[in-house]
């Protein structure tokens, strides 16, 4: 919880250390600031438009991150089938923002999709939840240059807080106004965000400047599945 920023940088805290247990290249607790900076570069701004072509185009021409986007997909094409790994991450989206995310026909989604290279999937509406599933995933190889699933999951946060400011869930972005970020982990991988006393690591919530939790079991969303946990 706290600026829309902050929250994006904890976003990405935390999808680094779940990302690094996944592909297990990396010492625990170790973020790649290269990954970080790659995923704030290519999203856009709150204040601008998702589906307007000009405005992303404008971000993959001028930013140095689409020469690790294409070097990595040289790297990739390169490396064997079981070189690479399925990395997921699970955001939680409200249902009464989830359609205009979305788009009509799934457009804002396809075109995420093309844009970043990650795979975004919103499960179906479960009854009784307020939120819905969106699992972003993609294929990706030991020693990543960038993370299509990271940006990709950044720009979903930014598409859901330009539909909240479109419909007045939110009513501004100033300094006082706080966000808020929901990911599904599993229990098997909640483990490696934990310090020994069970609460959320403070490298990455001082990394990011905001209130990180992990949700209690008897609060989790019914869209959750019996063995998730949920990061706020």
């Amino acid at each position: 919880m706290g600026s829309v920023m902050a929250v994006k940088r904890a976003m990405l805290a935390v999808s680094s250390r779940l990302q690094d247990q996944t592909l297990g290249e990396r010492a625990p607790g170790h973020m790649s600031s290269n990954r970080a900076s790659c995923a704030l570069q290519a999203d856009s701004s709150p204040e601008q438009s998702p589906n307007s072509p000009s405005v992303l185009e404008s971000v993959v021409e001028h930013h140095s991150v689409v020469h690790s986007l294409s070097a990595d997909v040289n790297r990739t094409l390169h490396l064997d089938e079981d070189s690479l790994r399925k990395v997921v991450f699970k955001f939680l989206c409200p249902n009464s923002i989830a359609g205009s995310v979305i788009g009509k026909g799934a457009n804002i989604i396809k075109f995420l999709e093309k844009e970043t290279g990650a795979s975004i999937k919103f499960a179906s509406p479960v009854s009784g939840s307020k939120e819905r599933v969106a699992i972003i995933s993609s294929l990706e190889n030991p020693d990543p240059l960038y993370s299509p699933a990271q940006i990709a999951a950044v720009r979903v946060f930014s598409r859901c807080i330009e539909v909240s400011l479109d419909k007045g869930v939110l009513s501004s972005l100033g300094n006082k106004e706080n966000v808020v970020a929901k990911i599904l982990v599993a229990s098997d991988q909640a483990g490696c965000l934990l310090d020994e006393g069970g609460r959320i690591a403070s490298d990455i919530s001082i990394t990011s400047g905001v209130d990180i939790q992990l949700t209690r079991a008897d609060l989790l969303p019914n869209c959750a599945g019996a063995d998730d946990n949920v990061v706020q």
